[in-house]
């Protein structure tokens, strides 16, 4: 391979920017690009661009195949975690479809010819990246069992060549090592089991570098810089090899699906490949290859920080890869790249002045106003020159039709600006991927609206998100339960209510507490129906027939082994339990909604394939598709809400079930349009007529984002709407969100705020306000939000069905 250059002589005369011809898959990933160039000015690393999550992972599955096909034998080290999803689900597609005829155009393109066989990864070595001390290896949320099903397995690297980091040794010190204090000033307790471990890792390193050090690297790049474990420090050395680390918030936070809640993975002992790792290893190959690759927006403030700024490992530590940008390199997706202000002005500069859309203007106006902290009102031509998009821009247009497209991005946000919830009128389905998702959506939008109209009102919740419910929340509520409980006749009536699973009968004594107290949590009466809710859990766990009273709640809790330890994979049961006690809160809170009849019919729950008791990698099928479309053709509504997620920033049944509502519209509309092409099509007509209902615009999607993501103003299409969200409004919200009390003190895994889920969301409504008033000037937000009591605002993008069809991809387009 030849090494990466900043420029080259063989740039294309019709081009403005430099590009380096390099190996066939770089190169035609870059043909493809929407920026065709490896650097841009002010960047310190290179850089290839694609479109979206997908083709980041196909992309860095094929420079994979180039690498290993070119080096067999070579030594590797690949990512855990989330973040290799992608590119482990592309690198399968490609092998299973490597001598399919309609595979072999897009191998030609990445310099495989058809006659040659899937490359030999049997003669590669593997070293596992990074682990959490302590972990057992054989448990599936461990890193070295993730790594041998996703790698060992699928590429066939036989055990000899197979190196896997194992402290499973130092599991029984777990609790003393956790904190922050531990390299600081640690106990001589700890300072002996340190050494130990530190001895471990300098052999770690010493096997690495006795068989010649890495030659590819695959890294993922975290939302505070880190790479693999090597988190922001200031004491970060550099040419340090394998080392110990603690988790930040930040990452603890991103690993905590499936390993628990944050508060037990922050601070977590780890130990990692270091940065000396890495940099010793590669930095006197010319034909080595390491790969960073990030998607998503929440990846920008990280991506901008590795790539244009000075270095820095106490803030980003992913910046001593500049020592190495000879052969480092970054793959990402336009979302992370375009947070970078050098790309956006890329793309200006590349993109005919008569064809640049619109956002990138807004863009730019946007990034201007907060770099300079003035209002749109008052920005003048020399202010373009202070940000290389700025300038960009001003290459291209003139100053006046700059200060039209001002004008009328201010004249559009404040457009944007309704006091009246353009969710008030209407028949509205909403499509959550949990159950807790539009509580921290939309609820503040629609809430009068459906305590009014009840009947105009139903949500489609995919998954119940059992994993908040900790086994310490469900023994602490069943503490509430009296001893005499089970044989008290003053407790008939209530054993009656378990017994009979009169759910409405114990909503009851939530009702009157809930209106009264300031806090939910300390009414007697309250508690002691939450408790009354975990019995009927647990019965419809256990099934029929079992008397759950007689048997004694406590001791019936023994079988559920709630004792688990952190990361340990939950038993089925004690994962059917949990769902249950999601589904019974859940009913709680549409009943304080107003929906106190028919909850069932309400809120519908119908297990989409992709989620089976917990989440999978699997995509939403056709009977998926098919069961959600009988269900809007029942309900036909006129306003549908969703949670805005279709590149995957969220957890992955977010993306899911954004995909799922995708191609059941496209299959309604498709129906109505050609309803002989779909003729064994159950309900085919009733489906047909919910999808005339679309095409003819009778019909409207509002997406949201909650604490996950956010957008950015310059997303927002024609008809969003910036609703006001008055500081009573978020008080309820946070009030209502209480009942999931299982969840209600779980931190939120935000990767900016240490906080809990409801105050998470309050944070982002707020930030949505401060955005704004820099953008217009706080006397006119306040003008336009009509309102003294002014918390924040809650975005809405506006689409048609046929708009969110063609904006979001089809889960079929699998190809990069």
């Amino acid at each position: 391979m030849k090494k990466i250059l900043a420029s080259s002589a063989q740039e294309t005369q019709s081009s403005p920017f430099p590009i380096t011809f390099i190996t066939t898959a770089e190169q035609s990933l870059l043909d493809k690009s929407s920026i065709p160039a490896l650097r841009l000015p002010g960047e310190k690393l290179p850089i290839i661009q694609v479109p979206n999550a997908k083709h980041v992972g196909g992309a860095v599955a094929w420079l994979f195949l180039e690498f290993v096909s070119k080096k067999p034998a070579a030594i590797i080290s690949l990512p855990t975690g989330r973040t290799p999803r992608e590119f482990i689900e592309y690198l399968r597609k490609i092998k299973a479809e490597w001598d399919s005829p309609d595979f072999q155009t897009e191998k030609n393109q990445f310099g495989f010819q058809s006659s040659v066989p899937f490359p030999d990864t049997s003669r590669l070595t593997f070293f596992q990246m990074d682990e959490y001390v302590g972990a057992d290896p054989t448990q599936s949320y461990s890193y070295a069992s993730q790594v041998r099903h996703n790698y060992q397995r699928f590429l066939g690297i036989p055990d000899s060549q197979f190196h896997t980091i194992d402290t499973s040794a130092f599991n029984s010190h777990y609790e003393e090592l956790k904190g922050k204090d531990w390299l600081r000033n640690p106990s001589p307790e700890q300072e002996q089991v340190i050494a130990t471990l530190k001895d471990w890792c300098t052999q770690y390193q010493k096997t690495i570098d006795d068989k010649g050090g890495l030659d590819f690297a695959l890294l993922g790049l975290g939302p505070d810089g880190h790479f693999a474990f090597n988190m922001p420090s200031v004491s970060l050395n550099p040419e340090e090899g394998v080392r110990l680390d603690t988790l930040t918030y930040a990452t603890a936070a991103a690993n905590s699906p499936g390993n628990g809640h944050v508060d037990r993975m922050k601070d977590r002992l780890v130990a990692t490949m270091g940065p000396g790792t890495f940099i010793r290893s590669i930095q006197d190959k010319p034909d080595a290859r390491l790969i960073v690759f990030a998607t998503g927006n929440k990846k920008g403030k990280a991506v901008t920080a590795a790539i244009t700024q000075p270095q820095d490992l106490s803030t980003c530590p992913a910046s001593v890869l500049q020592q190495i940008s000879q052969t480092a390199m970054f793959i990402l997706d336009d979302e992370a790249a375009f947070t970078c202000d050098s790309r956006v002005a890329g793309y200006i500069q590349k993109t005919p002045a008569e064809t640049l859309p619109p956002k990138w203007k807004c863009r730019t106006l946007s990034h201007l106003c907060k770099t300079l902290q003035k209002p749109l009102s008052e920005l003048e031509e020399d202010d373009f020159k202070q940000t290389l998009s700025g300038q960009a821009l001003l290459k291209k247009h003139t100053w006046p039709s700059i200060k039209t497209d001002l004008i009328a991005f201010q004249s559009t946000l404040e457009g944007m600006i309704t006091a009246q919830s353009p969710l008030s009128e209407g028949d509205l389905f909403n499509t959550e991927p949990h159950d807790d998702d539009l509580l921290l959506g939309v609820y503040p939008l629609m809430i009068d609206h459906l305590r009014k109209n009840p009947d105009t009102f139903s949500v489609y919740t995919a998954t119940p998100g059992f994993t908040s419910v900790t086994s310490e929340y469900i023994s602490r509520v069943l503490e509430r339960i009296p001893d005499t409980f089970a044989t008290d006749p003053q407790y008939e009536k209530e054993r009656a209510l378990v017994r009979e699973n009169n759910i409405e009968g114990i909503l009851h004594h939530f009702e009157e507490a809930f209106e009264k107290s300031p806090d939910v949590y300390t009414d007697p009466h309250m508690q002691f129906a939450t408790a009354l809710m975990m019995l009927v859990a647990i019965q419809r766990t256990l099934g029929e027939g079992c008397d759950s009273i007689t048997q004694g709640h406590r001791a019936l809790m023994q079988t559920f082994n709630l004792t688990t330890s952190p990361g340990d994979p939950l038993p089925e049961n004690v994962k059917k339990l949990k769902t249950h006690i999601r589904a019974l809160e859940s009913k709680r809170v549409w009943y304080f909604a107003g929906i106190k009849r028919a909850i069932d019919e309400k809120v519908l729950r119908e297990s989409p394939s992709y989620y089976k008791g917990i989440a999978n990698e699997s995509l939403p099928n056709e009977e998926d598709v098919e069961k959600l479309a009988r269900i809007l053709a029942q309900k036909s509504p006129t306003l549908i809400t969703f949670t805005d997620d279709a590149e995957g920033n969220g957890p992955s049944t977010h993306y899911r079930v954004t995909l799922h509502l995708r191609d059941t519209l496209d299959l309604c509309m498709k129906a109505a349009r050609s309803p002989h092409d779909y003729l064994s099509l159950k309900n085919r007509d009733e489906i047909a007529a919910f999808g005339q209902k679309c095409l003819d615009g009778k019909v409207t999607l509002y997406g949201y984002r909650n604490v996950w993501s956010e957008y950015g103003f310059h997303e927002l299409n024609t008809g969003s709407k910036l609703c006001p969200l008055t500081q009573e409004g978020y008080e309820m919200t946070d009030k209502v969100f209480r009942l999931y009390e299982s969840q209600v003190d779980a931190p939120c895994p935000s990767i900016e705020h240490a906080a809990t889920f409801s105050e998470v969301f309050g944070i982002k409504a707020a930030t949505y306000k401060t955005e704004l008033e820099c953008l217009l000037g706080k006397e006119t937000v306040q003008r336009l939000a009509q309102t003294e009591n002014l918390h924040g605002f809650m975005p809405l993008s506006h689409y048609s069905p046929c708009d969110f069809v063609s904006t979001f991809p089809s889960i079929l387009e699998r190809r990069i």
